[in-house]
């Protein structure tokens, strides 16, 4: 996922979408032990925290953006460079697959 941010997004502004709260927390988690400025945005977040996620998404703090799609309806967030949907499958290689067809039609999408 990192890679996919760096490579399509130039390091700007990425929101990666998740089926569940759990993949959106466990992600984030796996993500900030590496070292990327990442925050989890999902319907178990309470209101004071997920402005403070949404502010720091905004102003750069963080580059990565993990949410499940019904936290982030209705979010208005300038300057996303890339939009990703991820899911969590048991074989990785069927991930990167899914992932390496996807991006290129997302990043059309979405430019």
């Amino acid at each position: 996922m990192e890679d996919y941010s760096q490579k399509y997004a130039n390091g700007g502004k990425s929101i990666v979408f998740t089926q569940t709260k759990r993949d959106a927390d466990s992600l984030a988690y796996a993500m900030g032990n590496k070292n990327y400025k990442c925050g989890a945005l999902h319907g178990d977040i309470g209101q004071n925290q997920r402005e403070r996620t949404l502010k720091r998404f905004r102003d750069g703090d963080i580059n990565i953006l993990i949410a499940t799609d019904v936290a982030a309806r209705g979010l208005d967030i300038p300057n996303v460079d890339l939009v990703l949907p991820f899911l969590f499958l048991k074989r990785s290689y069927l991930l990167a697959w899914i992932m390496l067809c996807m991006l290129p039609v997302i990043k059309l999408l979405y430019l």
